[in-house]
């Protein structure tokens, strides 16, 4: 059986890194993996004859895909065959993928905050050719190869979270699991010429997953007529914040002692939570010192069901730059209506109002600087030579 904490290739690569990740050890004092997900849930199993029961359990499954991803241009030179040897994945699987590059990649990020620029430039982060060679009687393009690549990484892990669901039924279990799904982040894609996921917030690096299974007795109040599988879609603006007061919730525990930042979202599975659109509001933030200096590279931003407004700034305040986004009129974040040059408005000041309450409601005030009075709207203009200027760390 297949263990999802460990590889499940011969090398992977997470978040950038530029090495694969060995099993191998020679400290007889590191920490092992000793037991497996699927060796954990079948402790878990009821007796055949359904009177046993178990302590309640909590199980985290980390996969380890689609970070993979990042094979795909680093091997980018290497025949079909190279490349198998090199990851463990044949393009044959994922090349053919009916998926086109996103409408959005042709951005030239003139009028976007300046790290942006920098980052579609980067050889990780940035953009990749789509030009075609033939070597090796190959016609190969590394844009469509890395999305495709990306897409396939998914299907795996499906097939992953699959076997997991097939274990849990074995355990007779699944008539009593909450199972949630969820990642920690998105990823461009290339859309607006960018891969990954830093120093910026556009709606695929923001967008994820969330699935919420329960069983129905859990929400019926008891009415055993309610047991039926139902399906529905919340369109409801959540945040990954929610996941913990969501979960305690869910178990019937008493939170009330704890000052949360998220809220619970079993009001939403009732059906008993209908908030004014217009009222609802995600808070986005981004604060990994990676940006050169002088750039603007932390970010804060809201996102409502039709505005997007985020403002980008250097760790001592001294440099911002501004973002702001109709999504309804514009779903690709192509035209920031607080570009370079503008002059800030009634519109523009108000969400900024907006942001910064809720900011303070969130405990996501920066720290080194007054907010109040140094990230005031005003005309920004991109201050460097962006192509003199190399995105290190």
């Amino acid at each position: 059986k297949r263990k999802f904490d460990v590889l499940l290739k011969q090398q992977q690569f997470v978040d950038g890194g530029q090495e694969p990740i060995s099993t191998d050890s020679d400290d007889s004092t590191e920490e092992t993996e000793s037991e497996s997900v699927f060796d954990f849930l079948s402790k878990q199993k009821l007796d055949t004859d359904g009177n046993g029961r178990t302590q309640p359990f909590c199980l985290i499954a980390s996969l380890v895909n689609p970070h993979d991803v990042w094979a795909s241009s680093r091997f980018a030179k290497l025949s079909d065959e190279e490349f198998y040897l090199e990851t463990g994945y044949h393009p044959r699987d994922f090349e053919s993928i009916p998926i086109d590059l996103p409408p959005s990649r042709n951005d030239d990020l003139s009028s976007k905050p300046s790290i942006q620029s920098l980052m579609s430039a980067h050889p990780v982060f940035g953009d990749l050719s789509d030009s075609r060679n033939n070597s090796d009687q190959q016609s190969k393009s590394d844009a469509l190869r890395y999305i495709r690549f990306y897409a396939y990484l998914h299907k795996l892990v499906d097939d992953e979270i699959g076997s997991l669901l097939d274990e849990l039924e074995a355990t007779g279990q699944m008539d009593n699991t909450i199972i949630i799904r969820l990642a920690d982040h998105g990823e461009l894609g290339l859309s607006h010429a960018m891969r990954e996921k830093r120093m910026q917030c556009y709606e695929e690096t923001m967008t994820i997953p969330l699935v919420i299974n329960y069983p129905s007795k859990m929400l019926n109040d008891g009415d055993a007529n309610r047991l039926q599988s139902t399906k529905k879609v919340i369109s409801n603006l959540v945040s990954s914040i929610d996941i913990l007061p969501t979960i305690a919730d869910l178990a019937g525990v008493d939170c009330s002692q704890y000052q949360y930042r998220g809220t619970s979202l079993v009001p939403f599975l009732r059906n008993e939570s209908t908030p004014c659109k217009n009222e609802e509001e995600v808070l986005f933030t981004f604060d990994e010192p990676l940006a050169p200096t002088g750039i603007p590279g932390f970010v804060r931003c809201i996102r409502t069901h039709d505005i997007k407004y985020s403002v980008y700034f250097t760790s001592d305040g001294k440099r911002m730059e501004y973002e702001m986004y109709s999504l309804q009129e514009d779903p690709h974040e192509m035209l920031n209506l607080c570009a370079p040059n503008t002059i800030p408005g009634e519109c523009w000041y108000s969400w900024h109002e907006r942001l910064t309450q809720l900011m303070k409601t969130k405990g996501a005030v920066p720290l080194g600087f007054d907010w109040d009075s140094m990230s005031i709207p005003r005309k920004w203009t991109h201050l460097v030579d962006l192509s003199q200027c190399d995105l290190i760390k």
